[in-house]
């Protein structure tokens, strides 16, 4: 029978007494709590279990044994000896909001079964004096655990004088926690992106960050063999209901909802949001992404006018690349749209060198999430629904090679969808702005390409490689057909050994009469 799974609750205390299924992470958090470090942050994506992660770090520390049996834990831990808590989560500020009173109201102190608020007491804002008033009323270290604790700064990212002002009163709150070690059992700190890493690292030097760290790679989510080994009932389901084989099942599961990496390109980890919502209804969906990308990064993006063609050629071509320093988005003035959507997930790294990291789309998710956003900046009345359309007939093109569908289609990207973009955003590269609405529209279908493939003496726009076929696609602006085709037979076919059949496909868009031309001219091997 299907588990009780659910995603509706981040405290771990209702999570186990509802039982709910929890797949065991205590072996990881264990391992965390139990080394010779006892200050860290983290920075992960909204939906990847911090919230309840902390919250069980919280009744730890709180001898709450009941919560934890049959756990990995249970007899590794001494229940008998517990400590206060300091528990902050900032998930629920907002830009309307007082940052003084929000924390008023949400810093809680947990001593035993009593909690208090931090307006209970006139000794504000000084962690210090907090710690040492707790430690002098129970003799005993503080787990101090703060969640999203960046969520003012970012609210707040299209404002860079009130952001700086967080940012700020912030590292003047941490600035006393430095002479309090000898008060605090564990310090831990999460956040959605590292906005405010390197102010808190100039109060808090001794923080060791876990954000691309193999010590705590799993411990929020997923790999393959816990969903393998946990969720094998609901496999089998999902097998049933789409008659997949083993490997078909897998294959899906990860296209879809696989990749984030953390810490290099073979660990690569699911977030648990989307797997246990697909084991709740047990259909393929976008779950991760239904919200939306968050409203700060949409206002960011709107405000600094993002070339998003620029960045999709990045993208396409494997040269969009950011450093640990960047990372770090110290600069509030100048942020690396790359890496803002990194932090938040809509990027993840595909592989490192040196310290650069090359980004790209984690999975099926998070890819058709971030073109249909691309492609809408064109557009701030966009039309779901043409979206759709275009990208189907760009797909009806490809299985059926049918040259008035993708003349079609060309048009209503241009002519519709497109046509309110200004002259000069075109003019600049209009080659390049075409290849790029025709790679995203062939992506947001699942249609798999290889971008601008090239070496010394050639590089082709697109190959597409379907059923043993290759479809060499050259798109230009005001060019003539002949030589394109010539092209396309003198440098690229030569290059192709395992191929049956070869499509070339020749696009061009006339932009004085406004129409477009294509030849589609079949290619079959001698055997």
């Amino acid at each position: 029978m299907p588990k009780n799974i659910t995603v509706w609750t981040q405290d771990f205390k209702k999570f186990i007494e509802d039982w709910c299924y929890y797949v065991d992470k205590t072996k990881q958090l264990h391992k965390l709590v139990s080394s010779t470090n006892w200050y860290y942050f983290l920075s992960r994506p909204r939906r990847f279990w911090k919230s309840l992660t902390l919250s069980m770090m919280k009744y730890l520390y709180l001898w709450k044994k009941e919560l934890f049996k049959d756990l990995y834990i249970e007899d590794k831990w001494d229940f008998e000896k517990t400590n206060p808590v300091i528990y902050m989560s900032f998930a629920g500020y907002t830009v309307d909001q007082n940052i003084e009173e929000y924390i008023d109201d949400n810093f809680k102190i947990f001593i035993d079964d009593e909690i208090f608020k931090l307006s209970n007491f006139s000794w504000k804002y000084n962690l210090w004096l907090i710690l040492n008033k707790v430690y002098e009323k129970t003799n005993k270290k503080t787990a101090v655990i703060v969640d999203e604790y960046d969520k003012a700064v970012l609210v707040n990212i299209t404002n860079v004088d009130e952001a700086e002002k967080m940012r700020a009163f912030f590292t003047s709150f941490y600035s006393w926690v430095k002479d309090s070690d000898d008060k605090i059992e564990i310090f831990m700190l999460t956040w959605l992106t590292k906005i405010l890493k390197m102010s808190v690292f100039s109060v808090l030097h001794n923080l060791m960050d876990l954000s691309f760290n193999p010590i705590s790679y799993d411990l929020m989510w997923y790999t393959w063999d816990e969903v393998k080994n946990n969720f094998w009932e609901e496999i089998e389901i999902l097998q049933k209901k789409y008659n997949f084989t083993d490997e078909e099942v897998k294959t899906k599961i990860t296209n879809y909802y696989n990749w984030f990496n953390f810490w290099n390109s073979q660990d690569t980890i699911f977030n648990p949001w989307n797997i246990n919502n697909l084991f709740i209804s047990f259909e393929f969906s976008y779950f991760w992404a239904d919200t939306w990308i968050p409203s700060a990064i949409l206002n960011y993006v709107d405000k600094n006018k993002i070339n998003i063609v620029d960045l999709v050629e990045k993208i396409n071509s494997n040269k969009l690349k950011v450093s640990e320093t960047q990372f770090k988005l110290e600069n509030l003035s100048r942020i690396n749209i790359a890496v803002l959507f990194a932090n938040a997930g809509y990027f993840t790294i595909k592989n490192s060198d040196n310290n650069l990291y090359t980004l790209w789309f984690p999975n099926k998710e998070t890819e058709s999430v971030m073109l249909e956003f691309f492609i809408q900046l064109n557009d701030y009345e966009s039309d779901i629904g043409l979206i759709k359309e275009i990208a189907d007939e760009m797909y009806e093109w490809i299985i059926n090679q049918n040259k008035e569908i993708l003349i079609e289609a060309f048009n209503k990207m241009i002519y519709n969808f497109l046509n309110w973009t200004a002259y000069e955003w075109v003019n600049r590269n209009p080659e390049g702005w075409l290849k790029t609405f025709i790679w995203m529209f062939l992506r947001l279908n699942n249609i798999y390409y290889y971008p601008e493939i090239q070496n010394l003496k050639w590089r082709a726009d697109l190959v597409i490689p379907v059923n043993n076929k290759y479809y060499i696609v050259e798109a230009k602006v005001d060019e003539s057909t002949k030589a394109a085709i010539q092209q396309i037979d003198k440098l690229y076919i030569p290059q192709f050994t395992d191929w049956k059949e070869i499509i070339k496909v020749w696009i061009n868009w006339d932009r004085k009469n406004k129409k477009f031309d294509v030849e589609i001219i079949k290619h079959l091997k001698n055997l």
